[in-house]
């Protein structure tokens, strides 16, 4: 009997310890002997707990940190960056870093100009009674850091003093491997960002994440909306639907020319409500260092697809006649700058997604990156089908559809009696047509919503 109650005691004792390692952030104490950053509210520890952050003066010179991700599987990081700002750049972080089977604590500091995180070298003597756990999906850490240091990062002295107030940056994602060594990589979900800036010192808990700037979330919006979905139907519907149903009208016009004005009368108004937005958010041009810094690249790109987004309406308006001699001319000009401002835009996107402002996951790119292989894919199948439709009997088509003046008046023409039926290809071209509206709808719904979300 007594062999079994000494086993019970040891199977008992070594369950407690387990449970307190696999427990070692928890919420006890937030808000009277520690200040905390939790999501979801109220949450306690590994069991509910997204992320955890808690901080607590230990002396007149040291804090001691917890950290608490959960993570997916696989090399992984939390870190909490402490901030003067709700973006990165300038700022001293610190995090727990799961690799080989083993969590270890890291010191870096997230450079504005260029941006990058600099890992900096830790101090056995000041970086003390650290611990660490990876269990249930989650990454914890704790350890002692001081309260203010310096070091020198590119010949640079570098200072930090925690002690006062700061907003709090707390991102997870993956480690990637290079040369022996693991390096953190961009975050897979957004940012928590503290709603208020907070001290070592105070014991204050912060369970609301701070939200992106509402104008600089509707200028991401409106340019989404405009450039790679209104903007795109548009483009296709003028590039390859001139061909198909000649004899049909909608609200008195060609078609294809009525869905391609509707839609980049849309995108019109969009991409100027977005340049008209950012410019009431900034206040000016945007403040930069050297022209090749993607906060002065996107600015610029941005600001030449707009001015060529309004130059090609205007041209339009001022169209030759359909038999003038200029014509072909005017042709070519309106396909150029549409086609360049569209590509401009795109590319705009690209770079903003990335930029510090907005911070946005890195799927996001990828998104981006299947939009346009869509997009392209399109124009292929499309020219495909139109170069088939053309060659069943209905070459010139493009020339003998296009909008042609009635009584010198530059209104399209009526059909006339002469005009010859749909071409084969139609059912094809239209299926083509409402996968593409709905694929492209639904890239900017995905990224709309994702904007919603900080």
């Amino acid at each position: 009997m007594e062999t079994y109650v000494k086993l019970f005691v040891v199977l008992v004792s070594f369950n407690a310890f387990v449970f307190a390692q696999s427990t070692l952030v928890t919420s006890a104490g937030c808000g009277t002997t520690k200040g905390c950053f939790m999501l979801p509210s109220g949450c306690s520890d590994v069991s509910d707990c997204d992320v955890l952050v808690t901080w607590q003066q230990t002396g007149n010179d040291s804090v001691t940190l917890e950290l608490l991700g959960k993570m997916e599987s696989g090399d992984a990081y939390i870190a909490v960056g402490f901030s003067g700002d709700q973006y990165m750049g300038n700022d001293d972080v610190w995090g727990c870093l799961e690799y080989g089977g083993t969590v270890h604590v890291e010191h870096s500091y997230n450079l504005a100009d260029p941006k990058f995180s600099q890992m900096v070298p830790l101090d056995p003597d000041t970086v003390t009674d650290v611990t660490t756990n990876s269990a249930d999906s989650a990454i914890q850490c704790r350890f002692t850091r001081p309260l203010a240091g310096a070091f020198v990062l590119n010949d640079q002295t570098i200072t930090y003093d925690v002690i006062k107030e700061y907003f709090l940056l707390v991102a997870r994602g993956a480690l990637w491997p290079a040369n022996g060594m693991f390096f953190k990589a961009k975050h897979k979900v957004l940012p928590k960002i503290s709603s208020s800036k907070m001290t070592v010192s105070s014991v204050a808990v912060d369970d609301v994440v701070a939200k992106r700037p509402i104008l600089l979330k509707c200028h991401a919006g409106l340019m989404i909306g405009a450039w790679l979905g209104f903007a795109s139907i548009g483009i296709i519907m003028s590039s390859y639907f001139k061909l198909f149903w000649p004899n049909s009208k909608l609200c008195g016009e060609k078609p294809w020319f009525a869905v391609h004005r509707f839609f980049m009368v849309l995108a019109l108004l969009c991409f100027v409500g977005g340049f008209v937005v950012i410019f009431v958010h900034v206040g000016d041009f945007v403040p930069y260092r050297t022209m090749d810094q993607p906060i002065f690249i996107h600015a610029a790109c941005g600001i030449s697809a707009v001015a060529l987004g309004l130059i090609n309406p205007f041209m339009a308006l001022c169209r030759p006649t359909p038999n003038a001699k200029r014509r072909p001319i005017f042709n070519w000009c309106h396909w150029i700058v549409g086609r360049s401002a569209h590509t401009l835009a795109v590319a705009c996107v690209f770079i903003g997604v990335d930029l510090e402002m907005l911070d946005l996951p890195d799927y996001t790119f990828w998104i981006l990156v299947g939009y346009v292989c869509f997009h392209a894919l399109i124009e292929v199948v499309m020219k495909l089908i139109v170069g088939f439709a053309e060659q069943g009997g209905k070459r010139k088509v493009m020339e003998q559809y296009e909008m042609k003046a009635v009584n010198s008046s530059r209104d399209p023409i009526h059909m006339t009696e002469d005009t010859p039926s749909s071409p084969s290809g139609t059912y094809a071209a239209a299926v083509v047509l409402a996968l593409h509206i709905i694929g492209v709808l639904g890239v900017v719904a995905a990224l709309e919503v994702i904007l919603a979300l900080l």
